[in-house]
Formats: structure tokens, sequence, C-alpha cells
């Protein structure tokens, strides 16, 4: 029974491609691979309800696919196999070396698919060339920005060794909103101090949630930032209106929405 169903699944895949499929049609048609001669429908529909969506289930752990019932380590394997691919190829589109990232909101939307998939708290610093060319994304470390002691030293070296210009450090809240909070604002005040020491211009500090992003530097004035964020908090102000007089750097008129 399960063969000629799964057969019938892979003529309609082969005939009309995947876009007339609901989430969980291809779970169901994934998980054939590893788990076979076996009903992957109700597997499938279980990951949707544990995780929400495709999307959660392909941004979920090894370690929490392997708590739901009816998925094994192959299974849970190959969903992390798949997931790390279609971040490969996000990042593929607009990460090659040397691509100019003249406006903020390129910065934002490269930083975005970067953490497609990305379950635990990361930080990466982007490096740059006077003219903006991107020379390296450097993964520093997983831990929260404010609790990583080496941070600022682990940075600059990372800078310096590519004999970088410009610098957008970037962290995210996996399980959050992409709002920054009093601790990420602090932190942005000490390692923008710390690059200006070395000659080094730290030109944004983005914090990502999902699909979701926010600049904290797109004012200077951290105290007003702190009352800003507040405000953001309790929904009194729309993002936008938090980040007043930009500071002049390559592309501080673009807003950070995403599209």
């Amino acid at each position: 029974m399960h063969d000629g169903h799964w057969e019938r699944i892979r003529r309609r895949i082969i005939a009309e491609g995947t876009d007339g499929f609901e989430e969980h049609q291809l779970l169901e048609a994934l998980l054939f691979y590893s788990i076979p001669r076996s009903d992957t429908n109700e597997t499938a529909h279980r990951l949707i309800e544990e995780f929400g969506s495709l999307a959660g289930v392909f941004s979920a752990s090894y370690e929490e696919l392997l708590r739901v019932f009816g998925i094994g380590e192959s299974s849970a394997l190959l969903i992390r196999l798949v997931a790390g691919i279609n971040r490969k190829i996000a990042l593929s589109e607009n990460s090659r070396e040397g691509q100019c990232f003249d406006s903020l909101s390129k910065i934002c939307k490269y930083l975005a698919n970067l953490y497609v998939g990305i379950n635990v708290e990361r930080v990466y610093l982007m490096m740059f060339d006077n003219s903006m060319r991107l020379i390296d994304c450097a993964r520093i470390c997983d831990g929260t920005v404010n609790t990583a002691v080496m941070l600022p030293r682990l940075m600059i070296e990372k800078a310096l060794l590519k004999h970088a210009s410009n610098v957008v450090v970037a962290h995210n809240h996996p399980n959050g909103v992409a709002v920054p909070s009093s601790d990420d604002i602090s932190t942005t005040e000490m390692l923008r101090a710390a690059f200006d020491l070395v000659g080094i211009q730290m030109l944004e500090h983005v914090v990502i949630a999902g699909k979701n992003y926010a600049p904290i530097m797109r004012g200077r004035n951290f105290e007003n930032m702190r009352v800003g964020m507040n405000a953001i908090v309790e929904n009194k102000y729309p993002m936008i209106n938090i980040y007043d007089n930009p500071p002049d750097r390559p592309g501080a008129d673009d807003s950070c929405e995403d599209t």
C-alpha cells in the first residue's frame, strides 16, 4: 500500500513539480527516503503540529526533531541536511566575496539569510574594505553578545587580520523578537568604542529574529535609544520613528524593513 502511494507521489513530483503540494505532503515525500515502506503521512503531520510550519520543522535542531514520535536518527539527519543545503543556496545568492554592500538594507537582508535555520544564539562579524566590498563574514561565537567575555578582542583580531576598514556586528534572538535589549545597546556602545581605538569604523549592530531585523545604531544617542526601545516594546511608536538622526555612513538613508 505504502509503495503504491509513494509511487503516485513520485510520479506527480516528476510531472508537476512541488508547487501544488501542501506542506505536510512535501515532508511526507521527503521522509520516504529515511523511513521506507512506512506511513510517513502521520509523521509529517506530527512535525507540522509540533513546529508550527514547514519553516519551523527545518529550523528545529537535531535533538528537537528526535523528540517527535516517528522521527529517528536518519530522519532527523535528513531534515537537518536539507535545511543546511537550503541555507547554503540562500547565502550563495548574495554572499560573494567582493560584493558591494552599498546600503543598510542589503546588509540586513544578507544577515537575515545568514541566520536561516540557526536555532542557537550566534554572533557574526561582516568585514568590508573602504568601498564597502565584503571581505569576509566570520562566525565569532555561539552565545549572547553580552556574555562573550573575549568578544571585542576576537572581533578586532579578525578585522585587523583581514585589513577591514568597516565592520557590521550581528547577533540573533532565536526565540524572541527583533528588538534590542538594554544589554544589546550597552554592548554596542562598548564594541564601537573598541573598534574606534584601532581605527576601524563599526557601522552597525543588527539584531535578527526570524525574517525580521533591527539595526541598533540608526541613532548614536544611546540614552535616547534606551527610552525608545521601551516605547517599541510597549507598542507606543513604530520602529521607524525611533531611529532618528542616523550617522553619516554608507546606506544610512535606507530603511531596514523586510520586503
